[in-house]
């Protein structure tokens, strides 16, 4: 039986050791970071092999391609795509020209990643930047109004789904939701999601709208 478990490997091939970790373990799916990215033929040989330990040619195999600073994916192999932030900025100025372009944009990443077998991509990035929080989010956040998050986030989503790839919203309850500095790091450790979803404000809410679309 399948575990519910997601699994990265240390290079840029599969080790026997890992072959046979792999098998025994029988994971959900695997995840691929920098470490394991040459170029396009090495990726799909390596995407094959990690499906094959499982016997399922269609195994989930994920990856971090945002965008901007997270990508694994990178030049001179793969095309440079813009961070979220510039979407955000975008739709401040013509909101819907924002919206075509963040589906335009996922859907030429997801051409990027189904090309090589990856069909599952770790974005968007719904985090709602608030005073006070740790920065590291930065331009990986679309901006900082609730319902521009939304709009640009479902219009990510659905050119991911629509290029033949799953995308995994993130991060919940939000990505060091709490206050900077050293006291705050050091109390990290105690917190709980569940401390950090009674942290988001009550204007950070995220209720389903009118038209049925959730918030979240």
């Amino acid at each position: 039986m399948r575990t519910r478990a997601v699994y990265g490997c240390a290079g840029t091939a599969l080790t026997e050791e890992e072959r046979g970790f792999y098998a025994d373990a029988q994971p959900w799916g695997f995840i691929l970071f920098g470490r394991n990215i040459v170029d396009r033929d090495q990726v799909r040989r390596l995407v094959s092999a990690l499906r094959e330990t499982l016997g399922d040619a269609s195994a989930p195999v994920l990856i971090d391609q945002e965008g901007g600073h997270v990508a694994r994916l990178k030049p001179p192999y793969w095309k440079a795509r813009p961070a979220a932030a510039a979407f955000g900025a975008l739709h401040a100025a013509a909101a819907q020209t924002a919206l075509e372009a963040a589906y335009l944009n996922a859907r030429l990443m997801a051409h990027d990643l189904s090309e090589l077998g990856i069909n599952v991509d770790c974005t968007p990035v719904l985090d709602v930047p608030v005073d006070g929080a740790d920065a590291v989010i930065g331009d990986r956040a679309f901006c900082r109004d609730v319902t521009t998050i939304i709009d640009l986030g479902r219009a990510t989503i659905e050119g991911m789904i629509e290029g033949g790839i799953l995308p995994v919203m993130k991060h919940i309850p939000g990505h060091r939701r709490f206050a900077s500095g050293a006291a705050a790091r050091r109390d990290v450790g105690r917190r709980t999601a569940r401390d950090g979803f009674r942290a988001v404000p009550q204007s950070q809410s995220l209720p389903a709208r009118d038209d049925g679309a959730c918030r979240l």
